[in-house]
């Protein structure tokens, strides 16, 4: 990278978006396997860095939370309530 100067001893780090959406990806997949239960609520439409958008993405996983638990009551009682 024009300009970088690497620390001594240690690798230059480059992340790209690619890298971000695999991480991303590899997260998701380990939460599918190692969670009872996992709400992804749809945020697809609402960009990264759209910091106005929260209280929209709160009310979405809000949404999403209840959708889900209404469609499987038993949830409840597997999650210990």
């Amino acid at each position: 990278m024009p300009g970088h100067v690497p620390r001594p001893g240690h690798p230059p780090q480059i992340v790209t978006e690619h890298g971000a959406a695999l991480k991303t990806r590899l997260t998701a997949a380990a939460a599918d396997l190692h969670s009872d239960l996992v709400i992804r609520p749809d945020i697809e439409q609402i960009g990264l860095m759209e910091w106005e958008a929260l209280p929209r993405v709160v009310e979405l996983g809000r949404r999403a939370a209840r959708d889900a638990l209404e469609s499987g009551p038993e949830l409840l009682s597997r999650l210990g309530n």
